[in-house]
């Protein structure tokens, strides 16, 4: 057998899907990105478009026609916008991989990605999921944040929780071992979690919509061995008008208004996903093919969903509602919430302009200092 092909089949394979919604200014870059992986192993690339009313399909078309000879490439199209999850949804169906890895269109993959992760999964052959850094960029490009894949920060530059305790504190952020976050575009994951756990959108209703990186989380945590390592896998881009999330760097009042205005969205996409993620958890407690978790452990994991839920729900309604409703709710609901979350509330009794114009004075006293 000829050498190239026989390190081809005993490195790990990856389905890497590409769900895209209106990103006509940025998906070329991705696509690109993708296809200029520096992996020997088997790479399937399944690119999914929503539906997008912009040029983006046309633009796919562009990309894959120039760029694609060669590669193992499955392209679908909705008729109808589903949501990021579903379109996610949809690209797993296809996959025939070993692993699969999320790669939002509006980010740029690092070259070493996928030999990232073949590196991890060689050290720890019964790790379930893969996290790794990222670095946030702004619209335009510009990097200003590194993501690392724990609480750990820099300090530690790869983690293994191997037993269901060690996951169960790290989902939870208790404990000695490491918060992972949630980003979705930095995860790989084995294909037979999808096959166990099916879907994220049951019907593919167009209605339903949701941050689904916070339920593949759960998942993962909830089924077996996570590695998280601070190889940079992406450029994480953050858009003003993106498909899940607003962040404002800005220090100024105008931009710190923008930032609670514009978070609505994207917030409300939260209190579902932590909704769906506490679901997980509860159909785990009746199928224990699906944790190995003790079952005290899975429920206050799913209480600690619950919280989050309500929060994200409230913080969506917040600034709807009357001074004194957000008053009487806080005094009603406040042992209910996480600290970090009885703060929000706190500190957003006043009226929004006020709130932000302390809020505005606050950091820049602290850039003083």
């Amino acid at each position: 057998m000829d050498e190239n092909k026989m390190k081809k089949e005993t490195l790990p394979s990856f389905s890497i899907a590409i769900p895209c919604y209106n990103v006509e200014k940025f998906v070329e870059d991705a696509i690109k990105s993708v296809l200029r992986f520096q992996y020997n192993g088997e790479i399937q690339i399944i690119i999914v478009d929503d539906a997008s009313t912009d040029s983006t399909w046309q633009r796919i078309q562009k990309t894959l026609k120039h760029e694609a000879l060669g590669k193992n490439i499955c392209l679908v199209r909705h008729e109808i916008n589903k949501g990021v999850a579903a379109a996610t949804d949809t690209a797993y169906q296809y996959a025939t991989c070993e692993w699969l890895v999320k790669a939002d269109a509006d980010d740029i993959q690092m070259p070493g990605r996928l030999n990232a992760y073949a590196e991890l999964i060689r050290k720890y052959p019964r790790a379930c999921a893969l996290v790794l850094a990222c670095q946030r960029i702004s619209e335009d490009g510009k990097p200003y944040e590194f993501i690392p894949f724990s609480s750990f920060g820099k300090e530690v530059s790869e983690y293994y929780l191997y037993t269901p305790q060690q996951r169960y504190e790290g989902r939870l952020g208790i404990g000695h071992e490491p918060s992972f976050g949630d980003f979705g575009g930095t995860v790989a994951f084995k294909r037979e979690l999808y096959l166990k756990w099916g879907n994220l959108v049951d019907d593919g209703c167009a209605s339903t919509r949701f941050a689904d990186d916070t339920v593949w989380g759960a998942r993962y945590m909830l089924s077996g061995p996570v590695v998280g390592s601070n190889v940079v896998s992406c450029l994480y881009r953050t858009r003003s008008s993106g498909n899940l999330e607003y962040r404002c760097k800005g220090n100024s009042y105008k931009d710190l208004i923008l930032q609670e205005v514009e978070s609505v969205k994207s917030i409300s996409y939260q209190a579902e996903a932590n909704k769906r993620a506490k679901l997980c958890c509860l159909r785990a407690m009746h199928d224990s093919s699906l944790s190995d978790w003790q079952k005290d452990h899975i429920l206050q994991c799913a209480h600690r969903y619950e919280q989050r839920q309500l929060y994200f729900s409230v913080r969506a309604e917040w600034w709807n509602w009357s001074w004194f409703k957000r008053v009487v709710w806080y005094i009603l609901n406040r042992k209910k919430l996480l600290l970090v979350h009885q703060g929000w509330c706190f500190k957003r009794l006043i009226p929004l302009p006020f709130a932000a114009f302390a809020r505005s004075i606050v950091l820049k006293l602290r850039q003083m200092s």
